[in-house]
């Protein structure tokens, strides 16, 4: 119910018992070695000498029990009575153990999107096909179509990142939550849909409907110009694609110009870094310089702070990146393999997804 692992704290606050009675019950347990003991109440930490042990004895709970308890155990997760923070994970299958499907799913949506943002792809996916089985318990309405297009766009960028052979499932992902922004008025949803499409379509050269999704993406630009750098993203990609070197440049420049942390920090999408990723695509075929020095080094200051909050080893990783790439740019010119490695290895570090 609360893991192989838990603590006196978390015990106390999930069980309806006084601390003697459930002080008692656990050294019956830790004598009969069905659980290890480290430490000394309220300190103390108890580990089920076996998974099997853990099994058998929620298996033996009667379902409404079981709904109790696990109610019990998320209300005390929640209220840090576990320790550390919860995984959103951990307190998403406890929600929906307890019957409470709008908060299950609304936590394995949160779930998905982290493991999303860190590259877990994989997980992303079970997070967020989770999050869609117990969404059928929710009543048909604006609530429910809500959720589901908030499942649906990480689910489509979590499986576009994956191998190729969960494009055609991602497209449908798309497809549907593509109806839902629509039905919702969701105009700036719609954008990473749109997005995720246009990518899947260039990743198989179909230039005609990436040219068809490009057009859709100017217009909703031209509609909310906040949304103005993914539609610099996607022509640049497109005077690419049509052998337009220099207008492709100009387009990605633009994108650095326009490129703001405080805004895009949040995407799931990093705007710049996947227009710099194409930029040292298009150096190491071609040979052009790159951008002006100015926002490409902010960019990096931008992109080394955000891997710093996610974590030493990032940030470290990041911003030896960065400065290589700095030093390299203050000369006239960088070499193409060099420039293209060093973006290359950031962006591996940011796990974004990768156009082309």
């Amino acid at each position: 119910m609360i893991g192989r692992e838990f603590s006196w704290r978390l015990l106390r606050a999930v069980a309806a018992q006084d601390e003697d009675s459930l002080a008692a019950a656990l050294a019956r347990l830790v004598g009969a070695e069905l659980v290890y003991a480290r430490g000394l109440p309220p300190d103390s930490t108890y580990l089920f000498k076996h998974a099997l042990v853990q099994d058998a004895a929620y298996a033996s709970l009667l379902r409404g029990r079981r709904r109790e308890l696990h109610r019990a155990t998320a209300e005390a997760l929640a209220s840090g009575h576990g320790g550390a923070a919860a995984a959103p994970e951990v307190l998403a299958l406890h929600w929906t153990e307890a019957g409470d499907a709008e908060r299950g799913v609304e936590l394995w949506r949160r779930a998905g999107r982290s493991a999303v943002t860190r590259g877990a792809y994989v997980e992303a996916e079970r997070h967020l096909r989770r999050g869609l089985e117990v969404l059928a318990a929710l009543p048909d309405g604006e609530l429910r179509d809500r959720v589901e297009l908030g499942l649906s766009i990480p689910l489509g960028q979590a499986l576009l990142a994956k191998s190729g052979a969960d494009e055609d499932v991602a497209m449908q992902i798309y497809g549907r939550a593509r109806v839902l922004c629509e039905k919702l008025g969701e105009l700036r949803r719609l954008f990473p849909v749109l997005l995720g499409s246009f990518t899947q379509a260039l990743s198989r050269l179909d230039l005609a409907l990436s040219e068809q999704l490009c057009r859709e993406i100017e217009r909703g630009a031209e509609r909310d110009r906040s949304l103005e750098i993914w539609a610099e993203l996607a022509r640049g990609h497109i005077h690419h694609e049509r052998a337009r070197g220099p207008e492709a440049q100009q387009a990605l420049e633009r994108v650095l110009t326009l490129y703001d942390e405080a805004r895009h920090r949040e995407d799931l999408m990093d705007p710049a870094a996947l227009a710099l990723t194409f930029v040292m695509w298009m150096v190491m075929m071609t040979g052009m310089m790159l951008p002006s020095a100015a926002p490409t080094v902010l960019l990096y200051g931008a992109m080394v702070r955000k891997h710093a909050e996610r974590g030493a080893r990032s940030g470290a990783r990041a911003c030896a990146g960065a400065s290589a790439c700095a030093r390299a740019r203050r000369r006239s010119t960088i070499s193409s393999w060099t420039g293209f490695i060093t973006i290359r290895r950031l962006v591996a570090v940011q796990r974004c997804p990768v156009v082309p």
